[in-house]
């Protein structure tokens, strides 16, 4: 009797441990996932007090390759649009001389689709948040995604939540839509803004 009691008390007292194990690691998770929130409330609110973004890179490719290239303002990457096609553009923000946000826009030839993907970067580089946009007449439909990562990049946490194109109200995509679009919403994860595509050309700071 006292064999089966003890044996009911260590798996009892494993069960105990391992409950509150689980319960301090999803604890942390979720801390985790709010000073993210406020660390992107922060950005937002510096980016707000910006006209035009600190820094623009536009993929200007040269055949199939990718070649990035740094324009010295928005306008002027425009002016170049004016007899250039250009599909992938950065638009970044920075933070206390850092890149604190870049702006990803990926479109097609067609006009058939537009990706915004929003990167959110710690003090330290590494990647903190992406949320993107994804607009598309295929489907007409706009899907809403955000990622969340420790700074190790290990993903902490997924959303999706889909709309019309048109009223902006709760949808869902058939199948066929996602398929059909999946290549499009692709979204390259970035783990620092020293793995951005255009990061060679960033110069180091003094």
């Amino acid at each position: 009797m006292r064999k089966h009691q003890f044996r009911f008390g260590r798996l009892l007292f494993a069960a105990l441990a391992t409950g509150l194990i689980a319960s301090a690691f999803f604890e942390a998770r979720a801390q985790e996932i709010r000073s993210i929130d406020k660390l992107v409330k922060r950005i937002d609110g510096v980016i707000r007090t910006k006209r035009k973004p600190d820094s623009v890179f536009a993929d200007i490719p040269k055949g199939s390759a990718p070649r990035w290239r740094k324009f010295s303002s928005a306008k002027a990457l425009e002016t170049y649009r004016l007899r250039n096609e250009v599909y992938s553009i950065f638009y970044n923000y920075h933070d206390r001389g850092r890149i604190a946000l870049a702006v990803l826009t990926v479109s097609s030839q067609s006009g058939d689709w537009v990706n915004y993907v929003n990167y959110y970067f710690r003090a330290d580089g590494t990647i903190a948040k992406i949320a993107s946009e994804y607009r598309t007449f295929v489907g007409d439909y706009v899907a809403l995604r955000n990622i969340y990562f420790d700074r190790k990049g290990k993903v902490l946490k997924r959303t999706v939540r889909y709309l019309t194109l048109r009223g902006r109200v709760s949808t869902k995509p058939t199948a066929d839509e996602l398929r059909d679009n999946g290549p499009m919403m692709r979204i390259t994860i970035y783990a620092s803004v020293r793995k951005l595509p255009f990061a060679k050309l960033i110069r180091p700071r003094k």
